[in-house]
């Protein structure tokens, strides 16, 4: 069973419907739109799981993280995050906890590098993931370093 299957028995044991189906098209047209291209691994997902349906404005599953549909994709930087260098070029795909913090995904214009994955608690942003389908692994492993790691440094404010 591939990440893809993995990923959708997960969610539908936990009674999680999968977002509306994107068409090719509109992938090519959020590709087109972004200046970007999806990795192989991100194209596999949006095609047949797009999220969940509540995307972007539900807590989704039993660790209250919702997976975005592509349609609700947005730019670190189209979110406000401003303390991250090429922040128009990291794309959320998934948050905790109503924005507790979020998951995003370098889609850089150089597309032979592997697109990391990386944690937003805002400040804080560091990677967590070498390639999305290895943040899927570790999200169905329910991994803390990959979905909770404490930050590399102290936060703004912390004692």
């Amino acid at each position: 069973m591939d990440w893809i299957d993995r990923l959708a028995a997960y969610w539908n044991r936990q009674g999680l419907l999968h977002g509306q189906l994107p068409t090719a098209h509109e992938v090519k047209e959020f590709e087109d739109r972004c200046s970007v291209t999806l990795p192989a691994d991100v194209r596999e997902y949006f095609l047949p799981l797009n999220g969940t349906a509540g995307g972007q404005y539900m807590m989704a599953d039993e660790d209250l993280i919702a997976f975005w549909r592509l349609d609700q994709v947005a730019t670190l930087a189209a979110e406000g995050v401003t303390n991250v260098r090429d922040a128009t070029h990291w794309f959320i795909f998934a948050d905790h906890s109503i924005w507790g913090h979020a998951y995003a995904i370098s889609l850089a214009l150089d597309r032979n590098a592997a697109p990391p994955v990386a944690i937003c608690y805002n400040p804080a942003f560091f990677q967590i993931a070498p390639s999305f389908s290895l943040f899927i692994d570790g999200y169905l492993r329910r991994d803390p370093e990959i979905l909770y790691p404490e930050p590399p440094y102290p936060l703004l404010g912390d004692a």
